[in-house]
């Protein structure tokens, strides 16, 4: 009983339509996550030390004191419960897009690398599904909420592998494979200089002379690691191929972290809920293992 109810609910995952219960586990994992980005920030960021995007036009961390971080977050729960709730679905999607716009500016002018992009756009996206339809410019709301997110994510990846190769060209994975060893080097260092751990640098030491013995096998990976972010155009595809192919990219991102020690949690964590949905899948394993027990 069991098998045959997570087959008959793998084969609708994959059928090109969106069931309501997959788009309602996307919303609540999306509101999870963009709570444990957005609070962290609210919390642990009060200063602007380097003022970066709309933070150079106004004191943006006014918003992470007192009572404007009060009403921030009172705000931000309203919205992410309609949101869920499809009240006023499309205003929530745009406001969620601006407030998380402003908290996440305020992230990256602490310092922190700017990859935050597309956490904060996929809400526009279904902004602007949720425009579409409520105009009848487009009556395909269910396809066009996951299809314009789908392109955000492909138009990162894709721009990301096209930045490389206009700077260094096919030099970047043949003749400078090499220098690939710096800037392991460079991010270990400054791994250990921060924190004071010699783990650090040793770790860095153990990866960059791997990379100069192993040359072919470097070139290889940084190939491989730029045809896939060209070819993240898949992501548009169908259910099927991004399924696939997300597990293709966040395999890349294992790679990044095992030899550059960066994480991109801001990437992955909304790549992994878009396209492999793993809160879907675990209510269709509690549902299946409920009526396994309600048949004993």
């Amino acid at each position: 009983m069991k098998s045959s109810f997570i087959s008959a609910k793998c084969s609708d995952f994959f059928k090109d339509n969106y069931s309501g219960l997959e788009w309602l586990c996307i919303k609540i994992s999306m509101a999870m996550a963009l709570n444990v980005f957005l609070m962290y920030t609210l919390f642990y960021r009060h200063d602007l030390p380097f003022p970066v995007g709309i933070c150079s036009l106004f004191n943006c961390a006014c918003l992470t004191l007192g009572y404007p971080r009060i009403i921030t977050i009172v705000a931000l729960v309203v919205l992410e419960i309609l949101y869920i709730l499809e009240i006023g679905a499309m205003w929530c999607s745009l406001l969620l897009f601006l407030i998380a716009v402003v908290i996440l500016t305020i992230e990256e002018s602490n310092g922190s690398p700017s990859e935050n992009g597309i956490l904060s756009l996929v809400f526009f996206a279904q902004f602007l599904a949720y425009f579409l339809n409520k105009f009848n410019l487009s009556k395909s709301l269910s396809k066009n909420r996951m299809q314009f997110s789908a392109q955000i994510f492909a138009a990162g990846y894709v721009l990301a592998g096209i930045s490389k190769l206009h700077v260094s060209g096919l030099a970047w994975f043949t003749t400078d494979a090499p220098n690939f060893a710096l800037e392991v080097m460079r991010n270990f260092n400054s791994k250990y200089i921060t924190y004071g751990n010699i783990w650090y640098y040793n770790r860095g030491i153990e990866i960059a002379d791997f990379v100069l013995n192993h040359i072919i096998i470097t070139k290889i990976l940084l190939g491989f690691s730029v045809m896939l972010e060209l070819c993240a155009f898949v992501l548009m595809l169908g259910k099927r191929l991004s399924f696939v192919y997300s597990f293709l990219l966040l395999f890349l991102h294992v790679g990044i972290y095992l030899t550059l020690d960066i994480i991109f949690p801001s990437i992955t964590v909304p790549l992994i809920i878009f396209f492999i949905n793993p809160l879907y899948w675990i209510l269709i394993v509690a549902e299946a293992l409920y009526q396994k027990m309600s048949f004993t």
